[in-house]
C-alpha cells in the first residue's frame, strides 16, 4: 500500500512540474526572445501567414491562439524532456558513492 502511495505521489509531482515547466518556457518563448523575433522577420510573418491560411483561421485572435497553442505543444516536449533527464541525473547522483575523505 505504501508503494502505491509513492507511485502516485510521484506521477503526480511528474505532472506538475512538467506543466509548470511548460507554462514558464511558453510564456518565456511568447514574451522574450523567440516567437517576438520570429514574427519581425519576413520569413517569420510569412510563416505565419501560412498558417493562417492552412488552418483557415481569420484575424488575430485566432493567430494568437495559434501561437499559444503550438509554442505550449513545443514547450511541452521539451519540459517533459527537460524532467526526464534531470530526474536521471538525480536519481545517479543519489545512488554515487559518497567520499569520506571529502568534508
Amino acid at each position: 500500500m505504501l508503494q502505491t502511495g509513492r507511485l502516485f505521489f510521484k506521477i503526480v509531482l511528474h505532472i506538475v512540474l512538467t506543466t509548470t515547466l511548460a507554462v514558464l518556457l511558453a510564456k518565456w518563448a511568447m514574451n522574450i526572445w523567440p516567437v517576438p523575433w520570429l514574427l519581425h522577420t519576413e520569413r517569420g510573418m510569412d510563416a505565419y501567414v501560412w498558417l493562417l491560411t492552412l488552418l483557415d483561421l481569420e484575424g488575430c485572435e485566432d493567430g494568437e491562439d495559434m501561437l499559444i497553442l503550438l509554442t505550449l505543444s513545443v514547450t511541452l516536449i521539451v519540459s517533459a524532456l527537460t524532467c526526464v533527464a534531470l530526474t536521471r541525473a538525480l536519481r545517479k547522483l543519489r545512488r554515487s558513492r559518497v567520499d569520506p575523505n571529502v568534508d
